[in-house]
């Protein structure tokens, strides 16, 4: 096996996976290419920086995937997407979760919490029938939005969880593939309404 086979074998291709997903709901997307200054809003402890996939026509501009380090054959798939909104003074951090009637029941209604720094987000988006609606669809998981100053890039982050598969490569069985959920049509819908409505905010 020769290094670039290595390499591929190796390689987590998760951002592939989601752009051609993307692609095939008539986003459209396009993988970037890597060493972009945005890679820098997934940093963190034990994480791993994918690289950013580019979205044209729409009110996301970009996604940024990354993964945190594997613990007992699991690992965690991140999602951030980069909207242009309005600026503030102070950080913002809120959080949309579904809540259920009972653990396994249906969906009774979308839990808005955290700071808003002042900006009245928070209460345009949970007020905002047609993004209530959104959030509350199946498959959309819960999700968090972020601003930290200055500028005005906002991120909306939401997290995947999948366990690795062994990869099928015949010389080893070290060989892992992670393969993280993928948008769906529903989520997509749901970000793309909550991103209007803050560069519509700017």
């Amino acid at each position: 096996m020769n290094f670039q086979k290595l390499h591929e074998a190796w390689r987590d291709n998760t951002r592939d996976l989601i752009c051609d997903q993307l692609a095939a709901m008539g986003v459209d997307a396009r993988l970037a290419e890597r060493g972009r200054p945005e890679e820098g809003s997934g940093a963190g402890p034990f994480r791993s920086l994918l690289g950013l996939i580019d979205i044209a026509g729409s009110p996301i501009k970009w996604i940024n995937v990354s993964r945190t380090g594997s613990h007992e054959g699991s690992s965690y798939h991140r999602l951030d997407y980069g909207i242009n909104g309005p600026q503030n003074s102070s950080r913002v951090r809120i959080r949309a979760k579904p809540i259920r009637r009972f653990f396994f029941g249906s969906i009774k209604y979308a839990k808005w919490s955290g700071d808003d720094g002042g900006v009245g987000i928070m209460s345009q988006l949970a007020n905002d029938p047609t993004i209530r609606e959104a959030v509350l669809a199946p498959h959309v998981l819960p999700l968090q939005l972020e601003y930290r100053p200055p500028g005005e890039l906002w991120l909306l982050k939401t997290e995947l969880e999948e366990a690795p598969l062994l990869s099928s490569h015949p010389t080893s069985r070290l060989l892992y593939r992670y393969r993280a959920r993928l948008p769906s049509q529903e989520e997509w819908h749901c970000y793309e309404l909550i991103a209007a409505r803050l560069s519509a905010m700017r």
